[in-house]
C-alpha cells in the first residue's frame, strides 16, 4: 500500500474503518442510566475500568474514574463575533 506524500499526490491516504469514542465518568451508575436507558446504547461489557457500549456500530468506552473535572472551554468558545452591542453603547 502506498501512502500519500507531498511528492506523490496520486497515492491514497489510509482510510479509517473503525472509531471508538472515549468519555470519562465518576458516577458509573448514572452513566449506565444515561447511555443505556436514555440513549439506548447496548452495553457490551463492564469491568473495573470501564463500561463499553455499542452505539449503532460505533463503540463508546466510558472510563471509570474516582474523580473527574471536565476541561473548560476557552473564554472565546461559542461566542458570536457578530453580536449586537447592548443599547446605549
Amino acid at each position: 500500500m502506498r501512502h500519500w506524500s507531498a511528492t506523490n499526490r496520486q497515492a491514497h491516504m489510509p482510510v479509517l474503518t473503525r472509531i471508538i469514542g472515549f468519555v470519562t465518568t465518576s458516577n458509573p451508575e448514572k452513566a449506565k442510566a444515561f447511555y443505556g436507558d436514555v440513549l439506548g446504547f447496548r452495553l457490551i461489557s463492564e469491568d473495573a475500568f470501564a463500561l463499553a457500549y455499542d452505539a449503532n456500530g460505533t463503540m463508546v468506552r466510558v472510563g471509570k474514574a474516582q474523580a473527574f473535572t471536565p476541561a473548560q472551554a476557552p473564554s472565546w468558545a461559542g461566542k458570536s463575533t457578530t453580536s449586537t452591542p447592548p443599547s446605549g453603547s
